[in-house]
């Protein structure tokens, strides 16, 4: 990993909340590429891991926890 991806990965951390938020965040939005456009995946250059990356740094994505603590409690039923 180089140093500029770990700069942006620790950025994208302090902007969501903390490092546990940015892995919940990157592992939702994967698997949301993967199921629902995975079409996405083939057509760019990038590797999944940076266009989430990027997805976050251009505030295209937020976490929303109410969202993902509701999910969490189901989950646990």
């Amino acid at each position: 990993m180089t140093t500029e991806l770990i700069r942006r990965i620790d950025e994208a951390a302090v902007k969501v909340g903390g490092r546990f938020k940015l892995a919940a965040l990157i592992q939702r939005r994967l698997q949301e590429i993967v199921v629902t456009a995975p079409h996405v995946l083939h057509n760019s250059d990038e590797s999944p891991m940076r266009m989430v990356l990027r997805e976050i740094e251009e505030e295209e994505l937020e976490l929303l926890l109410e969202l993902l603590s509701s999910q969490v409690d189901q989950s646990e039923e």
